[in-house]
């Protein structure tokens, strides 16, 4: 077992495979955390080939974090939007960029 040294930062790549769906749903796979980046693209390099995979190879993506250290730091929001087509589409997002959509969600009604 690995243990990262305080004061050591460790890294590991998480891969995701993400696409849109109908109605704006999106659906993410984590495909796995990798210990080097050349890892997370041979897991990457595999899956390619496969059925589904292959047809998005676009939507895999690679992100780098350290151990121990948090990726999201503050409060979340939701935001739902009722599309000029009826539908609506609903969001999370950190609580800083909540207000920015909200007057951008407000501009576009205008328009």
């Amino acid at each position: 077992m690995v243990y990262a040294k305080k004061g050591f930062n460790m890294n590991v790549y998480l891969v995701t495979h993400a696409h849109e769906l109908e109605f704006y749903a999106e659906h993410e796979k984590i495909i796995g955390i990798y210990s080097t980046q050349e890892n997370a693209e041979e897991a990457i390099n595999k899956l390619k080939l496969k059925a589904g995979f292959c047809e998005r190879i676009e939507d895999f993506q690679i992100e780098e974090h350290i151990v121990d250290e948090d990726s999201w730091r503050e409060g979340f929001a939701t935001i739902t939007h009722i599309l000029k087509n009826g539908r609506k589409l609903v969001v999370c997002v950190p609580t800083w960029a909540k207000n920015d959509l909200e007057m951008r969600q407000k501009m576009s009604d205008e328009e």
